[in-house]
């Protein structure tokens, strides 16, 4: 589980062409003086999207400091339609860039962009670094400012996988019924209708609150998402069944010197094209989050090479819809070209990491009563958590207090953040010995529902100390058992 904060935590195509291709061919430009630029992403952290990061650093580094990025995370409200919003709001100049999936544009009425996300179609990522570096990438890319924004590159991330509640999704059978949370996109939608799937277009909450109560029993989205805390409420992953990558179009308000002034572009540009080198990077990213996650009970399959043709075979009518579409068939038969000769990367299975999740352990039989109570962490200040070892974003994400609530079984956690904002969840909690655990509930603040920790403690009647924390974040185990939990009710 995230803590608190942690959670709450238009140019013509032809010119935007000779733009993109001076980042390879053109002259070295500079901006004229120093300038910080606003850029919205949905994600809350930099977790899910880490080239967000290599793009704010790639951008120091082609400007020598010049051009600084300010990203500006969580931009956005919790609706189905949240990535069509961020590109209305940098459109209206609320930022100078976006940071946004290619996959929104068909909603918005742009169908270039739509081969990139076509089902099983980009399954490695140096076919993805090839592709999203291509002439057709880069033309394709122009044509979001149909849109209201310029679009400038596109960028990198990680192969997008079916992640499952009751066991992993390998081969089609296996799709029949399954209510799966569909990212806000017709082609996914109807990529999960052909595999004969239930795609549900909810928002970040109905998804986490439908995987647990399970009315939605899979979701796509990264092994990295899976790692997050969610091997307990999403154990199963099929490991080579790339649905699609998560590439994003960086896009521009036309008014910003994102667009306007040419040295700040090329920064841009060239920043763009140097985390575009890094795609093969997600290779390491994806094997360690498998390791992780298997360490916390998740459990990988991998699909036959009948079953992958079983797969391709059901969502062939959406690749010929491509083909013959005059807005998609020249960047689809680009990809289908490069895709030949760019085998997708195998990833890594630990020993022990298949076959079934482990079941959860009994509830305890302990007597619950011996925690009632309402106990505060101290006031975490930045420089202390700095101190504590944090790092610099989950400092920010942590500041305040936190005070955990305990009744006959009843668990709350409420946090006040350091300008008196108070933000909570609820869910329950047993006893076995001297060992805690604590489950939280999906739908408050606290995010996607599981368990918060386990913990050995030690009551009286002034403190609570917990020690020996597993199955919590890092920044959740500093924060509750880096000195005692203080009596306040």
């Amino acid at each position: 589980m995230s803590t608190i904060p942690r959670v709450v935590a238009a140019t013509a195509i032809a010119a935007l062409g000779l733009a993109v291709l001076g980042a390879c061919t053109g002259p070295a430009a500079q901006p004229s003086e120093p300038v910080t630029l606003t850029m919205f992403h949905i994600d809350g952290g930099p977790d899910l999207d880490p080239a967000v990061d290599w793009f704010v650093e790639a951008v120091s580094e082609a400007s020598d400091g010049l051009v600084s990025i300010e990203v500006v995370r969580g931009c956005c409200e919790d609706t189905v339609a949240i990535e069509e919003d961020l590109v209305a709001q940098v459109a209206a100049g609320a930022a100078d860039l976006g940071w946004v999936g290619t996959r929104v544009f068909e909603e918005l009425g742009v169908e270039e962009l739509l081969p990139l996300t076509a089902p099983f179609l980009i399954d490695g990522y140096a076919l993805q670094e090839s592709v999203i570096g291509s002439d057709a990438g880069r033309a394709a890319v122009g044509a979001v400012s149909d849109t209201g924004v310029t679009g400038l590159a596109l960028m990198p991330g990680q192969i997008r996988r079916p992640l499952a509640v009751e066991g992993p999704l390998v081969e089609v059978a296996d799709w029949a019924g399954i209510p799966i949370a569909s990212f806000h996109s017709s082609q996914n939608a109807r990529t999960f209708e052909a595999l004969g799937a239930e795609p549900k277009d909810v928002t970040f909450e109905e998804r986490n609150v439908g995987i647990f109560e399970r009315s939605i029993l899979a979701l796509e989205n990264s092994l990295t998402m899976q790692d997050l805390d969610r091997e307990d409420t999403l154990p199963y992953a099929t490991s080579n069944v790339a649905l699609w990558p998560r590439i994003s179009a960086l896009v521009a308000a036309p008014d910003s010197p994102a667009v306007a002034d040419p040295g700040v572009r090329q920064v841009l540009l060239d920043a763009a094209a140097a985390v575009a080198a890094r795609t093969t990077e997600f290779v390491a990213i994806d094997d360690a989050a498998i390791a992780s996650a298997c360490s916390s009970g998740a459990r990988f399959a991998e699909a036959s090479a009948a079953q992958l043709d079983e797969l391709r075979a059901t969502v062939k009518p959406i690749w010929e819809e491509l083909a013959a579409g005059e807005a998609t068939s020249g960047l689809f038969a680009e990809i289908e070209t490069a895709k030949m000769g760019s085998p997708a990367a195998p990833l890594t299975i630990p020993n022990g990491c298949a076959g079934a999740a482990p079941t959860a352990p009994a509830a305890g039989s302990g007597d619950v009563s011996v925690v009632n109570g309402r106990w505060a962490t101290p006031e975490y200040t930045y420089e202390s958590l700095i101190a504590g070892g944090l790092p610099e974003q989950e400092a920010h994400n942590a500041e305040g207090q936190f005070v955990l609530g305990f009744e006959d079984g009843d668990f709350e956690l409420q946090a006040t953040s350091p300008h008196g904002e108070v933000f909570g969840c609820v869910g329950d909690y047993t006893v076995e010995g001297e060992r805690l655990t604590v489950n939280y509930d999906a739908g408050g603040d606290c995010g996607h529902g599981g368990v918060f920790f386990t913990a050995d403690f030690v009551v009286d009647e002034k403190s609570l100390t917990l020690s020996n924390m597993e199955d919590a974040v890092e920044t959740d185990v500093y924060l509750f058992s880096s000195s005692p939990l203080t009596k306040v009710g």
